[in-house]
């Protein structure tokens, strides 16, 4: 196995192979090596066998300058990987077919701006993401882009979701878990009384007990 490692090794010196230039082999071992120098300026002994299968492709600065590419070392422009995640995962609800969720996005024609296609832009508009928000958009029919898009926190999420039920009273528009909220009345409840023949303002708003053509749905 030593031969046939050397024998590579002889064939593959004076190449490049990922950032790795292969200057010589090294005498004796039965672990081949070669002595290799790093584009980056570093220099090693590596393998002979890691080489030529490619897992070694550099003494790791490629590695670090992809990470800081995408924003995961601590060298990056924020603290954590977050931001990037939630980047990475909003273009692939938009773009690919197999994700989970591309039927509630791409398919409805949800897109990401140009400027957003790379990251950095992506994270000079919307900065760090504080802690314990999300992404959201303020137009769900409407894309992401910086005038669409900013941190909530997920009551504000649950509440701009696009199937929610908005009723208006009073001249006031409320989604339906936002009027249980402020009324004290179940969201069962109100829900009972809309299916019953209740009118969604009065079904969300009626005092507990109140009757409406007789039908008493109790909160």
């Amino acid at each position: 196995m030593a031969s046939k490692y050397r024998k590579i090794g002889q064939e593959i010196i004076g190449t490049t192979i990922g950032r790795w230039k292969v200057l010589s082999i090294l005498p004796g071992g039965t672990n081949v090596k070669a002595q290799c120098l790093c584009a980056c300026g570093n220099s090693r002994d590596i393998r002979v066998v890691k080489l030529s299968s490619g897992s070694s492709k550099s003494c790791g600065c490629l590695r670090n300058d992809n990470l800081t590419t995408h924003g995961r070392t601590k060298n990056a422009i924020r603290k954590n990987s977050s931001e990037y995640w939630i980047w990475n995962t909003m273009k692939h609800r938009c773009t690919n077919p197999n994700h989970t969720q591309h039927k509630d996005y791409g398919n409805r024609g949800i897109k990401v701006c140009d400027r957003w296609q790379s990251f950095e832009n992506f994270y000079a508009d919307m900065g760090q993401k504080p802690d314990g928000l999300s992404l959201e958009r303020r137009d769900n029919n409407k894309g992401y882009s910086p005038s669409n898009c900013y941190w909530a926190d997920r009551k504000t999420q649950n509440s701009n979701k696009r199937n929610n039920h908005y009723i208006e009273a009073g001249g006031t528009k409320k989604t339906l878990t936002e009027w249980a909220r402020c009324t004290g009345i179940s969201h069962a409840t109100i829900i009972a009384r809309i299916n019953a023949g209740w009118p969604s303002h009065i079904a969300a708003t009626a005092p507990k007990w109140s009757r409406y053509k007789d039908r008493l749905i109790a909160a």
